[in-house]
């Protein structure tokens, strides 16, 4: 340069941002965060979908787990009263009918308290396997994507 006079330099500022996802913990909104900051490459968006899509697997196999276990206290809370009810008919006149209606709604209970441990079984094993399946996906995912 010349002495006196006057030059333009221009510097250019870069700044690297790294964002780690989880993906095992990914929710909607930091889904919705990244769809909006058009940070999410094909390859991460499919990642994203396959851990939603068995989450939600796990999710549905977790609510039937919620109401077989509800049922059953359902029914167990009902047993008892129906128990209570047949240690007061102790000598009344009634006794012998209602003791047999009672027999035959606690033989129906408990069949179907068999038919829910069976289910509960069931989905318990499918609910071990959708989390290994999870797990199992989750390890598969290297994503190292830039922007």
């Amino acid at each position: 340069m010349e002495p006196k006079a006057g030059a333009q330099l221009v510097v250019e500022e870069y700044k690297p941002l790294s964002t780690r996802v989880e993906l095992s913990d990914v929710s909607d909104q930091e889904i919705t965060l990244l769809t909006g900051q058009n940070r999410m490459t094909p390859a991460l968006q499919q990642a994203i979908k396959r851990v939603l899509d068995q989450n939600g697997v796990i999710d549905s196999l977790d609510e039937q787990i919620k109401t077989r276990k509800n049922e059953e206290q359902s029914i167990a809370a009902d047993q008892g009263r129906i128990r209570e009810n047949m240690k007061a008919l102790k000598g009344s006149p009634e006794e012998k009918a209602l003791l047999q209606r009672y027999t035959g709604q606690l033989n129906q209970q408990e069949d179907r308290l068999a038919a829910l441990r069976s289910q509960l079984a069931d989905l318990t094993a499918r609910r071990q396997q959708a989390s290994d399946q999870l797990d199992k996906i989750l390890g598969e995912i290297a994503l190292d994507e830039k922007f």
